[in-house]
């Protein structure tokens, strides 16, 4: 059972209500910036006068001394390395700056399992409480690993010889830890995460613990959920964690900070301990996330809905998600950039400024915004794919039938002659708008017939072999997380429902069929095999028309794709092109029988 009866019967709490106690309450709705311009405590210092003129109730900084808050990674701290970052905060007079953080960060290099190293990790958290403490703040955590993942158990140092559930034990360990060791310095102290139990929304409908350990243990976040809960074990009566939903950077409409709310606040309530639930209830901040280049159309590919509106448009859609943000937060919503720096000036868009404002005041005053931005997006939405339609790559092939014995064997090398008699595919093309430059790693496929299967090939090159990632060790793990190929397959115009087929370089398979959502319950038997070589890797595919519930035959089309995520040197691209993702149907190319 998801909730307890005792919970269901007696909590109902409503969007932006705040917390129940014994929990901190909030005074008020707050703005915290924080970006590539984070600044220092020295720098703040000496700029607080004309960084308050900006509409923030606070910052995130960063130490400037050795690390700058990698507590994991390093070894010991010298605490001489930080004094002048003490100093400076200390002599900090915030006015209305209330509330105000130092950032920890999570790439690490310790060993789970190894005291020595957490001895050092503990150190050194010491040293940035102690700094919090000294310039009246509080803690920050960004769990996104800049470097080695600790969140990811199969590149764990140990992960061959302890299994999954002993490191989600020790994990949790070190979570109760870490917050004991904030808590000594800071009793008050509201770890503002950039994201917490929102970034496991997939986990919370699976009812049987079983495949939730399952799902875990293939995500490289799988032990992130234990050190959680490992922290609000010890957290403090007068500490919070603020759940900042980094995912609503791309919200579109009021609907999406609705549910995030509700995610937050009920939904995570599966992925905590039955003990854990009143602490999380009452400790456990609902927190809102802007992403401003991706509002303001400044993050380079043309892929973004933002590229395309007008300034008053992006202007317009930033004030509907602040104001969004604000109703349904609990008391912080957090800012970040990467092409602009608000204390400088420095890049901001036009209409940004003013538009936070407005947003603010109609939050603060108790105004509805006034317009409806769900509309607004549809019709923006409609304009934007009628240009980028004009401009996109279409792919069409048609597809010749292998002759009686002459289909290829799958075992991944691709020297069978029958793909000598298939068709050769286009190369594949990046999506849309996100480089002019060409692939750095190409990918090619084959494709051929027989009346009992659709059969592929794909050949990734890959000049980074050594650091291919192969996410998933068993059927439907969550591979697309790491590098892997995709296939789309449809017999409808406009190519819903479809078919959805991928694995990775260790040839583990995940399948599902998509009407109005993903059935992970579809699971037909295909056949796949996968050769990682130098420069390399490579898959032969043979889906069988039951799978696909069709009848191979001439003159039969395919609305279809396929598609390769690249993690090395990041890229994603696909055969028919695509604009901001694999799952676009109307974009699919098509396969014609013959």
């Amino acid at each position: 059972m998801r909730y307890s009866g005792w919970l269901a019967a007696g909590f109902l709490l409503l969007a932006g209500a705040g917390l129940a106690q014994p929990g901190r309450l909030p005074a008020k709705k707050k703005l915290i910036e924080y970006g590539w311009d984070v600044p220092t405590p020295a720098y703040v210092r000496d700029h607080l006068v004309q960084m308050q003129e900006r509409p923030f109730d606070g910052v995130i900084m960063r130490l400037a001394g050795k690390g700058g808050g990698q507590v994991f990674s390093g070894g010991r701290w010298n605490p001489a390395d930080y004094q002048a970052d003490l100093e400076a905060l200390q002599a900090i007079e915030w006015g209305s700056f209330g509330d105000n953080f130092l950032m920890i960060y999570a790439a690490s290099e310790q060993d789970w399992f190894s005291d020595e190293d957490w001895k050092a990790v503990l150190a050194n958290l010491e040293i940035m409480a102690k700094a919090a403490k000294a310039g009246r703040c509080f803690l920050a955590f960004d769990p996104e690993p800049y470097g080695k993942n600790p969140w990811n158990y199969h590149t764990q140092a140990q992960a061959g010889k302890h299994s999954f559930a002993a490191y989600q034990e020790k994990v949790r360990q070190r979570g109760q830890e870490f917050i004991t060791t904030i808590g000594r310095q800071l009793p008050d102290n509201v770890l503002l995460t950039l994201f917490a139990y929102s970034t496991f929304a997939g986990l919370t409908d699976l009812a049987d613990p079983g495949q939730r350990q399952a799902v875990l243990a293939a995500n490289p976040y799988g032990l992130y959920l234990s050190f959680l809960n490992g922290m609000l074990d010890r957290l403090g009566p007068r500490m919070s964690i603020a759940d900042g939903n980094e995912p609503s950077y791309y919200y579109e409409n009021a609907g999406k900070f609705h549910e995030a709310h509700h995610l937050m606040r009920q939904r995570a309530l599966a992925l905590v301990p039955p003990g854990l639930v009143p602490k999380h209830q009452t400790q456990v901040q609902v927190s809102q996330a802007l992403y401003m280049d991706y509002l303001f159309g400044r993050m380079g590919t043309k892929g973004i809905l933002s590229w395309w509106m007008s300034p008053e448009e992006r202007a317009k859609w930033f004030e509907h998600n602040v104001y969004w943000a604000l109703r349904t937060a609990d008391e912080y919503v957090w800012l970040y950039s990467e092409r602009m720096n608000w204390w400088t000036g420095e890049g901001l868009p036009e209409g940004m400024e003013a538009a936070a404002v407005r947003a603010r005041e109609a939050v603060a005053q108790g105004r509805p915004l006034g317009y409806d931005q769900r509309e607004v997006m549809k019709e923006i939405e409609a304009r934007t794919q009628a240009q980028i339609s004009q401009q996109l790559v279409r792919r069409t092939a048609e597809v010749p039938a292998f002759g009686h014995g002459e289909a290829p064997q799958i075992d991944g090398a691709l020297d069978d002659p029958a793909w000598q008699r298939s068709v050769a595919l286009e190369d594949f093309v990046p999506l849309f708008g996100t480089s002019d430059q060409p692939l750095k790693a190409p990918t090619r496929a084959w494709v051929g017939w027989d009346q009992r299967y659709l059969y592929l090939a794909v050949q990734a090159e890959e000049p980074l072999a050594d650091k291919l990632e192969s996410v998933g060790t068993a059927r439907d793990d969550e591979v697309w997380n790491g590098d892997s190929i995709e296939i789309l397959l449809s017999a409808r115009e406009g190519g819903v429902p479809y078919f959805h087929f991928a694995l990775n370089p260790r040839n583990v398979q995940w399948d599902a069929e998509f009407t109005t959502d993903h059935d992970l319950n579809y699971s037909p038997d295909w056949n796949s095999a996968t050769c990682i070589a130098a420069g390399e890797w490579t898959t032969e595919i043979a889906i069988p028309w039951t799978a696909l519930r069709l009848e191979a035959r001439p003159g039969l089309q395919l609305q279809a794709d396929l598609c390769r995520q690249r993690r090395p040197e990041p890229e994603l691209s696909s055969w028919s092109q695509l604009v901001r993702g694999f799952l676009e149907p109307g974009n699919f190319g098509v396969l014609t029988l013959k």
